[in-house]
């Protein structure tokens, strides 16, 4: 988290987490103490270990969890989980799609694996079944909404990096082709292997409208030298309007660089309060699940009512000065939205 936060993503993939049950909640909590949003599908059971596993992960200044019954979804257990997010500072949307695909050419273990949640059930599937399976949900989940972005470690290549490095193509290649064909989905490259210097397995794909936000795509050292390494993403989140029909976009709010000391001793302040009567004080009804979206909720909530407050009295200030005659040094006009980028 360290690395995504000095990165200064906004949004992240994390992949094979190798966490369940307790160990998972307690991960879930521990991330939203230090501002980070989450949603999960937990590892699975194969021989002593934990296996497999995808987290989706955003800022809660930045992003926050869409409201409804459908804007987090255990697609796959284990494999495909999605997660619908709203700008803090914006109107934009998104639907994010983590993706941990099984290994081309893995030769199932017997006896099948076991999720460790009762609500996940028993998954048990042949090689082939379950690579069908989880393309084909993949694929239902992306149909539903325009801007969406899929990303992950999909253990399978374009046709085009297949052709240039002269291999053939597995059946798990073939049917990730498809989906970006059918999708028409846009393959954020980064032009050099991802996993150690054999294959480019780890993607970021997003569809037409989604395609907008997104630009200069790059490679970084992964968390362990000779293994994965990670797919950034520039990301620029507000909406472009039609000017000829609106005229010029107006600022919605001010970059959060511009918040003082006071508005985050506001912000600390009215989560923990919020936190304690809204949770805590109903012992959170609903289990462990529950109180972690409740307290997503409360994080984005609070962070889009600070960045209005902090607009409005800058505003106010501004007025003043000019009123008086007078201009603060550090005070220039409020950042377009259209111009704030965050890297995902």
């Amino acid at each position: 988290m360290t690395e995504l936060r000095e990165g200064e993503a906004s949004i992240a993939v994390l992949t094979d987490i190798h966490a369940a049950g307790e160990e998972l909640e307690a991960i879930e909590a521990h991330l939203l103490s230090v501002g980070w949003g989450c949603v999960s599908t937990e590892g699975y059971r194969e021989a002593q270990s934990t296996r497999g596993g995808v987290m989706i992960v955003w800022d809660v200044m930045k992003w926050k969890l869409a409201r409804g019954a459908m804007a987090h979804r255990v697609i796959i257990p284990g494999r495909v989980v999605s997660a619908t997010l709203k700008s803090v500072e914006s109107a934009t949307a998104l639907k994010v799609i983590g993706v941990y695909a099984p290994c081309r050419g893995r030769k199932e273990k017997g006896g099948g694996r076991q999720h460790m949640r009762g609500t996940q059930g028993t998954h048990e599937a042949t090689e082939h079944e379950e690579e069908m399976d989880m393309w084909d949900a993949t694929e239902e989940e992306i149909e539903k909404d325009e801007n969406v972005i899929v990303a992950g470690d999909m253990n399978a290549e374009t046709k085009e990096t297949m052709a240039v490095n002269g291999r053939e193509r597995s059946r798990q290649d073939v049917r990730f082709q498809q989906m970006i064909t059918r999708r028409e989905l846009t393959h954020m490259s980064v032009g050099r292997a991802t996993y150690r210097d054999k294959s480019e397995i780890d993607h970021v794909l997003a569809t037409t409208s989604a395609r907008q936000y997104l630009k200069e795509p790059e490679w970084r050292q992964g968390q362990t030298v000779g293994d994965h390494g990670a797919v950034w993403v520039k990301m620029v989140v507000a909406e472009a309007e039609d000017a000829e029909a609106y005229g010029k976009d107006r600022p919605r709010g001010i970059a959060l660089r511009h918040m003082d000391e006071e508005d985050w001793g506001k912000y600390a302040e009215a989560t923990v309060t919020r936190t304690r009567q809204e949770v805590d004080e109903t012992n959170g009804e609903g289990g462990a699940a529950e109180r972690i979206r409740q307290r997503q909720r409360i994080l984005g909530e609070e962070a889009e009512r600070v960045v209005k407050e902090a607009a409005e009295k800058r505003r106010a200030k501004k007025a003043a000065q000019e009123g008086e005659g007078m201009a603060g040094p550090d005070d220039g006009p409020d950042e377009p939205e259209d111009e704030r980028e965050e890297t995902e």
